[in-house]
């Protein structure tokens, strides 16, 4: 594959990438979409919307799962209630920030939306500060990403 073929790809497809990757891995994905768009292969613009509209859905997705079958995940994976308790404690106290800072925490990004939804809490609030905290986290990686592309990238680029 030649350097115009991937740009190609990424012109053609990068957009849908961002939609699934979002998702599934979402700094990978929203790294390389902010640098591509700094090379001007994407509009960041796009990049940041539909970064933050597939982290909030995926994140939802996960909640729902654990709403609707948090009872048999714990009966299958009862090791996993003292922890959900800890949870449910700070959750309490400190639940906007404990929901906003779940999509920074590695290992969190699908177990931390279940287990909010496991604890009964109120869907349309956990949307609304979800999506806040997308939106954050689209907008940092997507900096992050732009400015490598656009301080750093040339350093690798150029001979």
């Amino acid at each position: 594959m030649t350097l115009q073929d991937l740009q190609s790809t990424i012109h053609n497809y990068g957009y849908y990438a961002v939609l699934v990757g979002a998702i599934i891995e979402g700094e990978t994905i929203l790294l390389i979409a902010a640098i591509s768009a700094s090379q001007g292969l994407l509009d960041l613009r796009w990049v940041i919307a539909l970064s933050t509209v597939s982290a909030t859905t995926g994140d939802n997705l996960y909640f729902w799962l654990g709403r609707m079958q948090g009872k048999l995940i714990l009966r299958y994976l009862p090791k996993l209630e003292p922890g959900l308790l800890r949870f449910n404690r700070i959750l309490d106290r400190w639940h906007t920030p404990a929901i906003l800072s779940l999509r920074f925490l590695y290992g969190l990004r699908i177990v931390g939306p279940m287990a909010v939804g496991m604890s009964g809490f109120k869907p349309l609030n956990f949307l609304c500060i979800d999506a806040v905290g997308a939106l954050i986290w689209s907008v940092v990686f997507s900096f992050l990403g732009y400015t490598f592309g656009q301080q750093i990238l040339p350093y690798f680029i150029s001979g």
